[in-house]
């Protein structure tokens, strides 16, 4: 398949992931099916796509397409046969990915272009299990995917070149930076985030500060920079000797467990799930998780501004 020949986007999932994906190949352009296996969740989506369109709208300065379109539908047998490219964003359970992704016969006979949204999950064994091993390219967007613009390609062990340059220009093609990486869990970004939250949770847990001051370090110290000077290129700055003398000092006294953090399956068993449950490590009943988002995104977009005025994107 040729990136000309790509005009209908199928999306499986309704949730925060799956509805804003759809946007983003709307707004560039393309028709998309958007799957749910819910009912009240896909007739929620249309007045979801048209806020966030309006959102869009009001606080970017992103170019639309024109000819774009979203259909929500509730049965897989349109989307197998009418999408050009599958995209699966439903929940991050291995079986229950494989399961749909092996449910597109036609799609597969059609040599279309197979992607996952996953985050952290094997594109290799995905892909095996579910007979797509020539067709299938992990995509990892990060939330919020119609803002932030970098997506993690990832090529499977079997994964041919061609499938994973083609995902590459159809993330040109709706303004998204693709970045090809090895198929190991959680892929890059995520093995990052994933070592803050181990230790993180392990100053926490050893009384080193409480989790409001991890945040507040965290928000007003490196992650300013961040956009700018990478961990990488912050070592360069520091000068690698230094660098070295450092790790070597506070390398073995990091947080080096191999299961997930003991504070959280206590939060788990006192039912503080976070957000969902109304508690977590903060009071979600006194705060505004919507207005959190709000602030999130015109970040974003503010950040994603001052970027693309001094040429890094």
């Amino acid at each position: 398949m040729q990136l000309e020949q790509i005009q209908t986007i199928g999306i499986a999932g309704v949730g925060q992931m799956g509805t804003a994906c759809a946007v983003a190949f709307r707004r560039a352009g393309y028709r998309v099916l958007l799957w749910g296996r819910n009912a009240e969740k896909l007739a929620a989506v249309p007045k979801e796509i048209e806020k966030m369109e309006s959102w869009c709208d009001d606080h970017t300065d992103a170019p639309v397409a024109t000819g774009g379109s979203v259909e929500t539908i509730s049965e897989l047998g349109v989307m197998d046969t009418g999408a050009d490219v599958i995209l699966d964003c439903i929940i991050e359970v291995m079986e229950d990915k494989v399961d749909l992704l092996g449910r597109f016969s036609c799609a597969k006979s059609r040599d279309c272009l197979f992607l996952s949204a996953t985050s952290a999950l094997s594109i290799t064994e995905m892909a095996s299990k579910s007979g797509l091993s020539r067709h299938l390219v992990g995509a990892h967007f990060w939330n919020p995917p119609h803002l932030i613009p970098l997506v993690e390609m990832v090529q499977g062990e079997d994964t041919p070149q061609a499938f994973v340059d083609l995902a590459c220009e159809l993330m040109k093609q709706i303004g998204k930076v693709p970045v090809v990486c090895r198929d190991v869990p959680g892929f890059v970004g995520n093995r990052l985030l994933h070592a803050m939250w181990r230790e993180a949770l392990h100053m926490v847990e050893e009384g080193v500060c409480s989790a409001e001051d991890v945040d507040k370090i965290t928000r007003l110290t490196f992650a300013l920079r961040l956009p700018l000077l990478g961990p990488i290129e912050n070592m360069d700055y520091v000068g690698l000797d230094q660098t070295q003398r450092l790790q070597s000092y506070m390398a073995p006294r990091l947080a080096n467990q191999e299961n997930a953090s003991e504070v959280l399956q206590r939060k788990i068993d006192a039912g503080h799930l976070g957000v969902k449950s109304g508690r977590g490590f903060y009071d979600w009943e006194k705060r505004d998780i919507d207005e959190v988002i709000r602030r999130r995104d015109a970040q974003v977009v503010q950040q994603l501004k001052f970027l693309r005025e001094i040429g890094e994107l």
